[in-house]
């Protein structure tokens, strides 16, 4: 199957990769659909790097895919469910993760940047990695649904209410996504100065990634309430993948979506 992997320090190689082996028993074997490029790809493969990752592992960790064979255990999810895939993996075991912080895990590690991911055809995936989807949802949809899910585990934090306003700085994907739920795509104004984020003494609130957030990812995709896939600039098979990152660090995409070959 044709891959897209990180071969080397700023180094993107298409090559060809055998179909995973055997699945444990909690394991799915999944059939991608798609998956979207992340900023945190475009950061793996800078030079110097931007984000750590594993060497010779495949890329991809906003996936789209459908359920093709599965492991003995896997009872909650039957062979052919569409689902899209929580690709950063929890131990549910340490101290973080038994305080309810799962994103803070000591023990995590992500589908897509140190285990193999979805820009290729076939991955494999724990159970409790999926999130059932509608099929009636288009794929230039769905594919928002793991940056969505970041998106609202900061929303969350930030609670903005009628009346206040927010700054959002950047307009890549994710600046565009809290963009849409912030309601500001009608209210937005011009940019402002970083001397006057300084005089108003606005709050900068950190957040990483979400908590238990994809259910309601997958529910405001279901619900149709945001219109995404005109945000999508570039759909191109793996082989073309290269061009498009490229097109991405020179500002010509806003956001690529990626299908198998």
């Amino acid at each position: 199957m044709l891959a897209a992997v990180f071969k080397s320090r700023g180094v993107l190689q298409i090559e060809d990769r055998p179909e995973p082996g055997n699945l444990t028993e909690d394991e799915v074997l999944l059939e991608v659909e798609g998956c979207g490029v992340c900023g945190t790809d475009l950061h793996i493969l800078s030079d110097p790097p931007g984000h750590p990752a594993t060497e010779g592992v495949i890329l991809g960790h906003e996936i789209v895919a459908r359920i093709i064979d599965k492991g003995a255990n896997v009872r909650e999810f039957a062979s052919g469910t569409r689902v899209l895939v929580d690709a950063n993996l929890k131990c549910g075991l340490c101290a973080a993760c038994r305080k309810g912080k799962s994103n803070h895990c000591k023990n995590w590690t992500t589908i897509g940047i140190f285990l193999d991911g979805g820009f290729t055809r076939f991955v494999k995936a724990p159970q409790k990695a999926l999130h059932p989807i509608r099929d009636d949802i288009p794929l230039p949809e769905a594919v928002w649904g793991e940056i969505l899910s970041c998106a609202l585990g900061s929303t969350d934090r930030i609670r903005i209410q009628p009346g206040e306003v927010a700054v959002v700085i950047g307009a890549g994907p994710a600046g565009m996504m809290h963009t849409m739920l912030f309601g500001m795509n009608t209210q937005a104004r011009a940019a402002i100065p970083q001397c006057d984020l300084t005089r108003k003494e606005a709050t900068v609130v950190g957040s990483y990634v979400g908590r238990n957030t994809f259910p309601r990812s997958i529910a405001v995709l279901e619900s149709r309430v945001l219109s995404l896939s005109g945000l999508v600039s570039h759909d191109v098979p793996v082989a073309e993948l290269p061009d498009a990152i490229q097109a991405a660090r020179q500002g010509k995409a806003m956001k690529i979506l990626v299908r198998p070959e």
